[in-house]
């Protein structure tokens, strides 16, 4: 056996020492390459952010005065070619939701028409809506509006569409100019209604689909020009309720010369399809939060009591909590937590229903 002495140690020592010292170097090197890659991350994470916020803000302006709802779904996300048109299939609320907000024919980004827009990733897409009316049949409520979807990256759809000619065998995809803009006309058909789309795309990371060609025709001068007056000003009482930087939130102020026909508006005066009636009913703000699976809206009334209202209008059992609360400006409103996690997917669990119940109150019902 060889004898171990200092010497031999110490030469032992003279090889290895330096191969520690360049090993704990390249960890230390890969530590922070790791640490500044992740700063550089969490930074672009909050210019995205800040960006969304900015658009968001800009975006509001552009909608008519006369706007009743308000739905934003803030991003990245990208926009997907599975939609409510591709059949039944499992569901998941936050895709739902930034599938009402996009506000897009269903099937449309199935078609050459509209395929360029598959795997674009959206920074905020917001919904406009007024005007509820039931469908003939089955379906969703009919309403006027527009969504306003702005994009992370520059990109030339509608332009290049109207340019260079839509190479679909569909008949019912046209073209128009409207408000100085070249607009896709796109009708679908759905149980027993028409639906109408205008798609137009004012600059190259905006896409503005409407339901009617008048709302289309004043959001994209009000995009051009700020005006003076924006739907849902900041001093409406829904948005204390509501949290801007949430994936989904809402706003809906109800309009009281517009109720009679609206089958979803407290103040119709009559029972109709999809409402709860309460004449002193003022408006809703609500968010999603997909981390927590869960609703949180905020009826408000002017009404002492409106907790029976909230309890009929979202189908609750007796025992579900309900808060309510005097505001400053004499109303009351009443909150509630609803759970939104969907267990494998179900359309039909009770977590599902609550997010139609949601759109319901926002005016964006469905009838099945």
């Amino acid at each position: 056996m060889a004898k171990v002495n200092r010497k031999n140690a110490a030469a032992g020592q003279a090889h290895v020492r330096p191969m520690v010292r360049i090993r704990f170097c390249f960890a230390l090197v890969v530590l922070l390459v790791a640490a500044q890659s992740g700063s550089r991350a969490l930074a672009s994470d909050a210019d995205e952010a800040s960006r969304a916020t900015r658009d968001l803000k800009e975006i509001l302006w552009a909608f008519p005065a006369d706007t009743q709802t308000i739905m934003a779904a803030r991003g990245p996300f990208k926009i997907e070619t599975a939609d409510a048109d591709a059949g039944p299939g499992p569901i998941k609320i936050h895709e739902m939701l930034q599938q009402v907000v996009l506000g897009l024919p269903p099937g449309f980004i199935r078609t050459e028409a509209g395929k360029d827009l598959a795997g674009c990733t959206v920074t905020v897409a917001v919904l406009g809506s007024k005007q509820f009316r039931s469908p003939r049949d089955l379906g969703a409520v009919h309403y006027v509006g527009a969504s306003i979807i702005r994009l992370k990256n520059d990109a030339s759809i509608v332009r290049k569409l109207a340019e260079g000619g839509d190479r679909s065998p569909r008949s019912d995809v046209e073209r128009e100019r409207i408000g100085g803009h070249d607009v896709l006309v796109v009708n679908y058909k759905a149980f027993k209604d028409t639906w109408t789309f205008f798609i137009s795309q004012p600059d190259a990371r905006t896409i503005v689909c409407s339901s009617d060609r008048r709302y289309l025709n004043e959001t994209l001068a009000r995009l051009q020009t700020r005006a003076a007056t924006r739907a849902l000003p900041e001093t409406s009482p829904e948005w204390p309720f509501v949290n801007i930087e949430q994936e989904f939130w809402a706003v809906r102020h109800y309009d009281r010369a517009d109720a009679a026909e609206d089958p979803t508006s407290p103040l119709a005066g009559k029972l109709l399809e999809a409402n709860t009636l309460d004449e002193f009913a003022v408006g809703i703000g609500c968010g999603y939060s997909r981390r927590d699976e869960q609703f949180q809206v905020a009826y408000l009334s002017k009404r002492p009591d409106a907790k029976p209202v909230v309890r009929d209008m979202f189908d609750l059992p007796p025992d579900h909590r309900l808060t309510s609360r005097e505001c400053r400006d004499g109303g009351h409103v009443v909150q509630i937590v609803l759970d939104a996690h969907v267990a494998d997917g179900d359309r039909t669990s009770p977590a599902a229903l609550s997010a139609l119940f949601v759109l319901q109150s926002l005016g964006h019902a469905t009838f099945f």
